[in-house]
């Protein structure tokens, strides 16, 4: 049996397996080759409507738990960006709120992110070769809005535009 198989001729359709729904293994996978390669819906984003606001989210919560951040810059871009501080993995902001001017600092030893996630500083790095290296930026999710509503994905499948064409297509009056 392959529970992840579906036909695509309704006309042999049948009920997955019960395994599929409660097998730990098929529910990992599903997390990785379903909900990390899906859009997420973030919430509301009133929040993150001035410049310089700052608001975490969990993508997925209760499956992946991925700590996100909503960040606005100065110029108005709304990005998505890894909640994660590169260097000893603590959570960069953990309640809404406004950005400092010069960025996200992590309160574990200081390192200094601007609002794209670029890291720009650590104590006791100042003259350091190669430093800040690629590594060292916060992630960037791929994030998108759609009908003024922001979504992301781990790794997404395909682009938001595409998943919901059709619905844009049949209901293009839908708010």
């Amino acid at each position: 049996m392959r529970p992840l198989a579906v036909d695509s001729d309704i006309a042999r359709a049948a009920t997955l397996d019960k395994r599929f729904y409660l097998d730990d293994a098929l529910y990992r996978l599903s997390l990785e080759r379903v909900f990390a390669r899906s859009w997420q819906w973030l919430g509301d984003l009133g929040d993150v409507a001035a410049p310089l606001s700052l608001s975490p989210r969990d993508h997925v919560p209760g499956s992946l738990d991925e700590p996100v951040l909503l960040a606005r810059d100065a110029a108005g871009t709304l990005r998505c960006l890894s909640n994660v501080c590169t260097h000893r993995g603590k959570l960069l902001v953990e309640a809404p709120g406004r950005a400092d001017p010069q960025g996200l600092r992590c309160g574990y030893h200081g390192r200094r992110f601007d609002l794209a996630g670029r890291a720009w500083f650590m104590p006791g790095f100042e003259g350091v070769p190669d430093f800040p290296c690629a590594d060292d930026h916060l992630h960037e999710l791929p994030f998108t809005l759609w009908r003024g509503l922001g979504f992301a994905a781990l790794e997404p499948a395909a682009p938001l535009s595409e998943v919901v064409a059709e619905i844009d297509a049949r209901l293009p009056w839908l708010d």
